[in-house]
């Protein structure tokens, strides 16, 4: 008769574990014969055997667990630490976030504030452009009627230029046609002078008088004292003429 104990399931190291296996293998010795001893012997050392290496595989088993219980709570402070450190970082970007906020929001109303200084600027530049334009238009406009003034003026003296020379011509014509012998003047009977102060002269309505004579009888009497009729000393015209002063040599 032989008994066969299941060896896996008694644990070696713990000792009343180990009392029972003893008890168990006398308990076999007295019931199974003595001549199966060598050989019942011999099995439980191998069941002995392989149950102390699965032991040992199961300690090593143990231990890698173990290990790996560590390593697992090695990471899991690990990744406390990041998780604290992430939480940290997060803190200081959200405190760095309210800052900036804070610095944004005094940019955001110092900007209002200039804008609305540009504001205030740009209409008052805008004002004193509307006036500088309204000064330039009212100067181009005194301009343009000072220039319309000036050719007016200009046109007027051109005018009276033409009418003198108009008078010069006629009277030459007529000291040409009516062919004058005398060349003294009417008042002092004096020959007239080519320049100087008693140099030819003629009055508006055309007779001839030395420039000193005629000069100071219209300071005392505005006419003309051959024909009476009104002159003034502004309206008195030098003569050029050749043939009234030819006679002089």
């Amino acid at each position: 008769m032989k008994l066969l104990i299941p060896v896996d399931s008694f644990n070696f190291e713990d000792p009343f574990y180990a009392e029972q296996f003893e008890w168990l293998l006398q308990w076999s010795k007295l019931h199974c014969g003595a001549q199966d001893d060598s050989l019942e012997l011999t099995d439980l050392q191998m069941q002995l055997l392989s149950a102390k290496n699965q032991n040992e595989r199961l300690a090593l088993e143990r231990d890698q667990l173990s290990k790996q219980l560590q390593d697992e709570q090695q990471d899991k402070q690990d990744l406390q630490k990041a998780i604290e450190k992430v939480t940290y970082d997060l803190q200081f970007a959200s405190s760095q976030k309210e800052q900036l906020t804070i610095e944004r929001d005094g940019m955001i109303l110092r900007l209002e504030e200039l804008n609305a200084q540009n504001q205030s600027i740009v209409a008052k530049l805008e004002a004193q452009i509307g006036s500088m334009q309204a000064i330039i238009s009212e100067s181009q406009q005194q301009i343009q009627q000072k220039e319309e003034l000036r050719r007016q003026l200009l046109n007027n003296l051109d005018a009276q230029e033409r009418a003198h020379l108009q008078e010069i011509e006629k009277l030459k014509q007529s000291l040409e046609n009516n062919n004058l012998d005398s060349i003294s003047c009417s008042i002092c009977l004096e020959v007239w002078n080519e320049s100087g102060a008693h140099r030819v002269v003629s009055v508006a309505c055309g007779h001839l008088f030395g420039d000193s004579c005629i000069r100071s009888y219209l300071s005392q009497y505005s006419m003309c004292p051959i024909c009476r009729q009104v002159a003034y000393i502004q309206d008195l015209r030098y003569i050029f003429g050749r043939r009234i002063l030819s006679g002089q040599q």
